[in-house]
């Protein structure tokens, strides 16, 4: 075992009599930092170890990891318990994280530094170590990456993910905050769709997910994935389990490969940092559950093949309605050899060589399972070096004529999908624009494979010619009737970065624009690529004076993109008392703070108190009896076993309450109007949101 610094470690659960109880529990790997994160890949495992992106690898066989490698270092640790975590897989086989508030990551990488701040999403390629940062915005600690179908990325700040891809802005700028365009909260570690078999045929088919939530109320939901024009939403359905029991804290979940869903529990009576000591003794540091879920009389799956599975068995597998199944297989395909596969594909495509390629081949498989073999082609250009389309002719004439065959393939089946009646297959091929190196996409597709003797091989005339240039694809997808399609040519302009991909991107202000829409372009263009080839151009904005006016009307402080719209108050006779005193108190965003902690009013004397939160976190504002805030505050915590106490604001029923506020949610305020105390005194004055009133207080001094 190698020794470094760091007290933590990676076990593995083991179940060797197959009753779905862990039975045998071994010590794979230690003396990791805060390893918040981890992933299997490349016949080891992908660690979080601040401030590092570790690899470690068990080489000789005996259960224990061996080989410790620093891939990349300078991620930021300046809020450790949410630093780099979310390791998952994206549809294209890039390692994707994330780091939540507070953070600044300075990442020294073979092509130059990466740098981010605040919480911002990394894509890492292993094959090539190439990591790009993408998504930075002030937001809160969320975790759990999910990818459904389709390769949209579904979290919780915000919850719609895929419309926060763009590239980072220069740095140090971030991004605008998401917040402020759609919904986006914190408070769950995760989610994973019912895909499985096991789980019932209408729960599958209308796409429901369960979310596992830590705050304010320790459940496990049931969530609905509801398409709309330009994103998805979720729309919670229920809640699966809930325990009355606080220590009961979900903080991961997983389909497992009978089909079954698995809970990580990390069962501690102490939940926050901000709240409590680090040194609290009743942090329970050895206790630990993972729960099992199963459908009631349903049928567990079959565990699919994949280790020691054949090249074709695993491209089957693609095929598979479970989205962990097909993610298995991913990741086992690209342990084998990139040139078999690239072989294979092409037939399992049904894939035959043509002289004149532009000729209509039937594809032997679905949309969906040639999307998922489209995916996979990011991943085997950048395990082979060979790029996935070229029209250079001294790059073209070192390839084997098997990659030849691949580009052929790339190219057909990419331009098909992007073709194709289904507008969420579109929307898949359009997201594969980010990864084609702009070198490399071709001027002219009759120009794509050209002879050594610079004649032009293949004639156009047998079918008509789809796309004319290179940013035909992205102008295409730009005015898709679809707006999902839309949002990812948004988004792809970003990635490519070029004068065209910037004019394309503009086409989306001639069709109708929403928040999803909106963000995804406002953040494309302030993205480092796109920025410097607008920003203090003036011709370029006077050629374009709709981009001037989106800017103005897309920013965040905009009512129109608020949370909540703030209406004028009517007035109120309360006010025209005289000696009426006026308090306003406002949150302090991402701080659990309130913003004036004393306020002095005199004895009977009218009041009126405005509260504002303008935090992503919500809450509320109770005044309470003198040397009752522990009280309240225990009992709003108490609250959160109930089923109902959200819908309730997390607000006991109390008669040492005076006066309360409703449970504001980000942008929204609301007054209070009272009579002071004719008794002198400190009246406290707590936030109810568990957890919060630790911190979260103030006293109104009557004097």
């Amino acid at each position: 075992m190698l020794e470094q610094p760091g007290a933590d470690r990676i076990t593995i659960l083991e179940d060797t009599n197959g009753d779905h109880r862990a039975d045998k529990c071994s010590v794979w790997a230690v003396k990791l930092a805060i390893p918040l994160s981890f992933e299997f890949g490349n016949g080891g495992v992908f660690v979080s170890d601040q401030p590092h992106l570790t690899f470690l690898k068990d080489t000789d066989g005996d259960g224990k990891a061996d080989h410790r490698e620093k891939l990349l270092t300078g991620f930021g640790t300046e809020d450790s318990h949410h630093a780099l975590h979310d390791f998952v897989w994206s549809p294209e086989g890039d390692l994707i994280f994330r780091e939540s508030i507070f953070h600044h990551s300075q990442v020294e990488t073979p092509y130059g530094p990466v740098r981010a701040r605040e919480s911002s999403f990394f894509r890492y390629t292993p094959a090539t170590g190439r990591l790009l940062a993408f998504g930075s915005y002030m937001s809160t600690n969320p975790w759990g990456i999910t990818f459904d179908d389709w390769g949209f990325h579904v979290g919780s700040h915000p919850v719609f993910a895929s419309a926060v891809h763009a590239l980072n802005a220069p740095y140090p700028d971030i991004h605008v905050p998401a917040g402020a365009y759609f919904p986006a909260y914190s408070g769950t570690c995760g989610q994973e769709f019912l895909t499985s078999s096991h789980w019932p045929k209408d729960l599958r088919d209308k796409k429901h997910f369960m979310r596992v939530r830590y705050k304010p109320t320790n459940e496990v939901e049931l969530h609905e994935w509801v398409e709309h024009d330009t994103h998805f939403e979720e729309k919670k359905v229920g809640i699966v389990f809930q325990s009355t029991n606080l220590s009961f804290i979900p903080v991961d979940i997983q389909q497992g490969p009978d089909g079954a869903m698995y809970v990580a529990d990390w069962y501690n009576p102490v939940k926050g940092h901000m709240q409590y000591s680090l040194r609290d003794t009743r942090r329970d540091k050895k206790s630990g559950r993972i729960w099992r879920i199963t459908a009631k009389d349903q049928k567990l799956e079959e565990a699919p093949k994949i280790a020691g599975a054949s090249i074709p068995e695993l491209l089957n597998l693609l095929k598979s309605e479970n989205y962990r199944t097909r993610y298995r297989a991913k990741v086992e395909l690209r342990e084998r050899e990139a040139e078999e596969i690239k072989r294979e594909v092409k037939i399992w495509g049904g894939w035959k060589p043509s002289t004149n390629w532009h000729q209509k081949q039937l594809p032997s498989q679905t949309e969906a399972a040639l999307l998922e073999a489209l995916w996979m082609q990011k991943h085997l250009s950048a395990q082979t070096g060979v790029p996935l389309v070229t029209n250079d002719r001294s790059v073209w004439e070192k390839v084997s004529l098997e990659d030849r065959g691949t580009h052929q393939f790339v190219i057909h089946t990419w331009l098909n999908l992007l073709e194709s009646k289904d507008h969420l297959v579109r929307a898949g091929a359009t997201r594969m624009l980010r990864f084609i190196p702009v070198w490399t996409l071709f001027p002219h597709i009759r120009h794509t494979f050209p002879s050594k003797d610079g004649k032009r091989p293949y004639s156009r005339d047998d079918t008509p010619l789809r796309f004319q240039r290179t940013n035909d694809a992205i102008i295409k997808s730009a005015n898709d009737p679809s707006g999902l399609v839309r949002l990812e040519a948004a988004i792809a302009a970003s990635y490519i970065g070029t004068p065209e991909a910037l004019e394309a991107a503009l086409d989306l202000l001639k069709h109708p624009m929403d928040s999803y829409l909106t963000y995804a372009l406002r953040t494309s263009l302030d993205s480092h690529t796109l920025q410097p080839l607008w920003k203090g151009n003036t011709a370029f904005m006077q050629k374009h004076p709709e981009l001037e006016k989106f800017l103005k009307d897309s920013e965040p402080t905009k009512p129109a993109l608020m949370a909540k719209k703030k209406k004028p108050e009517p007035p109120n006779p309360f006010d025209n008392q005289p000696g009426l005193q006026t308090i306003a108190i406002k949150t302090i965003p991402e701080r659990l703070l309130y913003d004036l902690r004393e306020f002095k009013v005199a004895p009977g004397a009218p009041v009126k108190l405005v509260f504002e939160n303008p935090d992503v976190t919500p809450h509320n504002l109770l005044i309470v009896q003198p040397g009752a805030a522990d009280e309240v505050g225990m009992a709003g915590n108490e609250m959160a076993k109930l089923p109902d106490g959200m819908a309730k604001g997390f607000l006991p029923d109390s008669p040492k309450i005076l006066h309360h506020t409703r449970m504001l949610m980000q942008n929204e305020s609301e007054t209070l109007r009272f009579t002071a105390p004719e008794k002198a005194g400190a009246y406290p004055y707590i936030c109810t949101f568990p957890g919060h009133w630790l911190v979260m207080k103030g006293e109104m001094v009557v004097e």
